[in-house]
């Protein structure tokens, strides 16, 4: 049910958009992390898919609209100063980016740089709303199923930006922060705010096809 209204969202925000809407897909590469889990870097890669509507309003502004799974999370191994052989966090979300676009014509700094840009660059930013649909832990001794431990609801903050390199590709880079946690630190942590919650820190770069 919950896949079907956030179908039924991407076609009622079709039907919105005037006739001259540009649709897509995109596929690429997440790299992901969990704030506040004590375990710093880059280390878990994972996939998403999307597909998007995106509209102009103006010579230089616009908006677009996607529904994207993406898996998030964390991964530690070779931990020096912990009792556990490693730890992996498998996050699967469904998300709804609502993200404003605005395409810079040139950037000039004197003396010598001066690029023109003819409508390829967009420069993105926004809020996503995101569905748990499964989440793992795995601490060395298999993954167990961690969902209820989560919050299902997740609500981030994007930016980004999308080069067209082709009438139909561009390439595609966004990082996204989660605004609130997306689990509690357990009651008897003596941490400050920011660490004794997670956040999901999330980088994503995409290959996109347009219609």
């Amino acid at each position: 049910m919950r896949l079907v209204l956030i179908s039924s969202l991407l076609i009622l925000a079709l039907n919105t958009f005037s006739q001259d809407f540009y649709a897509g897909l995109s596929g690429g590469l997440v790299l992901s992390q969990i704030d506040g889990d004590s375990f710093g870097g880059y280390h878990k890669f994972a996939g998403t898919g999307a597909i998007y509507v995106r509209n102009d309003f103006g010579e230089k502004w616009g908006y677009k609209m996607e529904m994207r799974y993406i898996q998030k999370g964390s991964k530690a191994t070779n931990l020096k100063y912990s009792p556990k052989p490693m730890y992996r966090a498998a996050l699967d979300y469904i998300e709804i980016p609502f993200l404003f676009s605005y395409k810079p014509k040139h950037l000039n700094i004197p003396p010598t740089i001066k690029w023109q840009f003819d409508n390829r660059l967009h420069l993105l930013g926004g809020l996503s709303l995101g569905y748990l649909m499964y989440a793992t832990e795995d601490e060395g001794h298999g993954p167990n199923t961690a969902t209820s431990t989560f919050r299902k609801i997740e609500i981030a903050a994007q930016v980004g930006a999308t080069w067209y390199f082709t009438e139909n590709w561009a390439v595609d880079y966004r990082f996204s922060y989660t605004v609130l946690p997306i689990r509690g630190f357990p009651p008897i942590s003596d941490l400050y705010y920011w660490i004794r919650w997670e956040f999901n820190r999330v980088q994503t770069f995409s290959l996109i096809y347009e219609f």
